[in-house]
């Protein structure tokens, strides 16, 4: 039986002041909470084992996770996240 682990990442932003919304550019979303995402990247990255399969969606935060996964051997990553795929091809 192989082991398989789930992981799930979400992010909590603090509330928005009123009358700002939050931001729809995928770069101004990408810089949002960067200290909170690079942290939430650092802590899944470390639970990522050679040879797993990882899924990682199309948010900014799981695009934070890519750097972390240097050095993995034999690592399968499906994603949908479009901007990842070029970083996931030099990690």
């Amino acid at each position: 039986m192989k082991r398989v682990q789930a992981v799930s990442l979400s992010m909590y932003a603090a509330p928005l002041k009123a009358g700002h919304a939050p931001p729809h550019e995928r770069a101004s979303r990408a810089a949002l909470e960067m200290p909170r995402k690079q942290a939430i990247a650092g802590r899944a990255a470390e639970l990522v084992e050679d040879g797993m399969v990882v899924f990682l969606d199309a948010g900014t935060t799981c695009q934070s996770v890519v750097p972390f996964l240097t050095g993995r051997k034999d690592l399968t990553v499906v994603t949908n996240h479009f901007h990842a795929v070029p970083a996931l091809r030099t990690a």
